[in-house]
């Protein structure tokens, strides 16, 4: 017999508004990261080594935040959508269940099965 699995569907979805409120936070302080690396663009020297500062550093700290932004996004999508709805549906899939015992147990007895929430 499998073990026992409990969902607390509130829980989980009390928790993923939580992270979503954190992941907004930090795509503030991203765009802020953002505006301030602007600001700062050039602030390096037009001479020889100022040159070959930007041609290591601007790639790099594009692709930082690129990345960044595409973990804020993804991990907002988990927030918002994947969390509540793999709870609503394992619930979803228990009350299923859980019908289908009623009726296999009212077959059994040759009862009516008894009323069930939707």
């Amino acid at each position: 017999m499998a073990d026992e699995t409990y969902v607390n569907v509130p829980g989980v979805n009390a928790d993923a508004q939580k992270l979503a409120g954190a992941v907004r936070n930090f795509q503030g302080s991203l765009a802020e990261l953002k505006a301030a690396l602007q600001a700062d663009d050039k602030c390096w020297s037009d001479d020889e080594i100022g040159a070959e500062f930007e041609k290591n550093y601007k790639p790099a700290a594009d692709k930082l935040t690129e990345g960044l932004e595409k973990t804020g996004t993804n991990l907002l999508q988990v927030a918002e959508k994947v969390l509540p709805d793999s709870a609503r549906m394992l619930e979803e899939q228990d009350d299923y269940n859980a019908q289908d015992v009623r009726a296999a147990a009212a077959d059994l007895y040759q009862e009516s099965p008894p009323e069930t929430k939707s």
